[in-house]
């Protein structure tokens, strides 16, 4: 089996024309798929990278609408960014609540803390006339010392004065 005839002019050197160029042209033809096959297998590579992007963004996309819409149609704000506006409303005036019981509490406190020094002032007074009475009391005892003696010597002499001064 030889070559295939492919061209039948019925001129040998015009056929042999024919069938050269024919054979270029396949050969080329080969050689230019060839240098091509590498570029559509890494084009074939970047499309399906971008399809598993795209698949990917479209379910990140599914998630974060998820996460945004908001699902409870039938509540005061159903629109998210109004439900948000609303929230971050109430949390102002929570927030301003919160600041005047702030406020009380440190009127309180204040009170509180003069009170309480008062309370202190008082004690330490009472420690100061608690001390007074300890020395004075220290003071007693020391002179009521040989106290037995002293009334030994009173006892006596008023026995003696008695009997002066009383009548029978």
């Amino acid at each position: 089996m030889g070559i295939p005839d492919i061209s039948n002019t019925g001129s040998p050197i015009l056929d042999l024309v024919v069938d050269v160029g024919a054979g270029a042209l396949v050969l080329g033809l080969l050689l230019l798929w060839q240098m091509m096959k590498k570029r559509f297998v890494k084009l074939q590579q970047s499309v399906e990278g971008v399809a598993a992007s795209a698949e990917k963004a479209a379910q990140d996309a599914a998630v974060a609408r998820e996460h945004t819409e908001n699902s409870h149609g039938s509540t005061a704000n159903p629109n998210l960014r109004d439900d948000l506006d609303a929230k971050h409303s109430q949390t102002h005036k929570e927030l301003a609540n919160l600041a005047k019981m702030m406020s009380r509490m440190e009127n309180a406190q204040a009170r509180t803390d003069k009170e309480l020094s008062r309370i202190n002032d008082t004690l330490l007074d009472d420690r100061e006339a608690t001390r007074e009475v300890g020395k004075k009391l220290d003071a007693h005892i020391e002179q009521k010392l040989g106290f037995e003696q002293r009334i030994t010597v009173v006892e006596s002499k008023l026995d003696s004065h008695r009997k002066i001064t009383e009548a029978p």
